[in-house]
């Protein structure tokens, strides 16, 4: 993609720093406009200092399920749910998933993020409905998982607490009016590893080489890996795949490419990263690393559908923003199909909603005004 900032006038001087007068006395300067295209791979980097490994284990619902339900976990940008699960015909009233999701975590830039925990069911089919959400500072997790030692994981059990959808806001706390409906739903069980991006990034090519070098050369070519694809069922495209970090382009993969794509975004949110993951940090399978595995999500849920939402950067949570209906069908009609998208970049409807924003504002500094600020706050 490319770029351009706008036209910009410099000042020419000359070597005492004096402007340079032109012939009628006035002051010269240079017509000056940049054009840029971004690295786009760099736009993909996601910096982190460890993986975590979080292994969802079990649920134990305060009053039974009555349709079959599934755990997701929200991290900043990264999603994951577990598979889906019937309810519990048993008196233990307990479902036991013990799936595993690989998170891409920075001990410093992440130190304020929350990890999302949920728990649905499938046949949520509108804004009343009820889930079970619950929160875990990253912090904590980084605290009790110190010592980085895989034999001694961090098993904590996060409270969930019963909220209809419309109220899931990806928020700590709710104000006075919401905590009535924030019901004890039950607990779910959840453990915690970490491994430093330093041991990571020493042992993760050898751990791939050990797999899936087929001719024992000591490097993963082409064809190795069209073959870990077709092993691992992943249903992208490996040539592409291949291409894109093969960086010098001499058929191979090396250390240093593989280290750079672990910290690719779409390498990340691949469905080939927790699988191998799983083959480096668990001596995974290849038959069975996808059995226990969590999968990425990106798809959005009906009942919210029609509530946009923004991600807060100091905690890293999609946060919910309640806007009146009439703003929403605006959004819809502008930006939700071609035509809209055009007429809204006109000049004719950009001089039409710049009118509307300075009428707004002006009607906003007015004293009287004062007494929008609580619904507005509010929304």
């Amino acid at each position: 993609m490319h770029y351009a900032t706008p036209i910009q006038y410099v000042s020419l001087l000359d070597k005492k720093g004096n402007a340079v007068m032109d012939d009628n006395g006035r002051a010269s300067a240079i017509q000056i406009k940049l054009k840029y295209t971004l690295d786009t791979h760099e736009m993909n980097i996601r910096q982190y200092t460890h993986i975590m490994e979080a292994t969802v284990k079990k649920v134990r619902p305060v009053h039974a399920l009555q349709s079959n339900s599934y755990v997701t976990l929200e991290f900043g940008a990264q999603n994951y749910e577990t598979k889906r699960l019937e309810p519990p015909h048993d008196d233990d009233n307990e479902l036991i998933w013990d799936e595993v999701a690989y998170i891409f975590a920075h001990h410093e830039l992440h130190q304020n993020f929350q990890l999302k925990v949920s728990v649905l069911s499938d046949e949520l089919d509108n804004a009343r409905d009820h889930i079970g959400t619950g929160y875990i500072a990253a912090a904590d997790i980084f605290e009790q998982c110190s010592d980085e030692s895989a034999s001694s994981p961090y098993t904590t059990q996060i409270a969930l607490r019963e909220v209809p959808v419309s109220l899931d806001k990806g928020l700590v706390d709710f104000d006075d009016d919401e905590k009535s409906s924030a019901a004890a739903f039950g607990d779910l069980e959840i453990e915690f590893r970490l491994r430093a991006k330093k041991v990571v990034d020493k042992e993760f090519y050898s751990a791939l080489v050990r797999t899936f070098d087929r001719d024992d050369d000591g490097t993963i070519d082409r064809n190795e890996v069209m073959q870990m694809f077709a092993q691992l069922e992943i249903p992208e495209d490996s040539d592409a795949f291949f291409q894109r970090f093969d960086e010098n382009k001499d058929g191979e993969w090396d250390e240093t490419e593989v280290v750079r794509m672990l910290q690719d975004t779409d390498f990340q949110s691949s469905e080939l990263a927790p699988q191998l993951m799983s083959i480096y940090l668990r001596g995974g399978d290849l038959g069975t690393a996808r059995g226990h595995l969590m999968s990425g999500f990106t798809g959005e849920s009906a009942p919210t559908s029609k509530i946009p939402k923004v991600m807060d950067r100091r905690t890293g949570l999609l946060v919910q923003e309640h806007i009146p209906g009439y703003v929403w069908f605006a959004f819809k009609l502008l930006y939700g199909q071609g035509l809209g998208r055009t007429a809204v970049s006109s000049k004719a409807t950009q001089t039409i909603l710049s009118q509307m924003s300075s009428k707004r504002g002006r009607a906003m500094d007015d004293p009287s005004s004062k007494s929008q600020i609580s619904e507005f706050v509010k929304q």
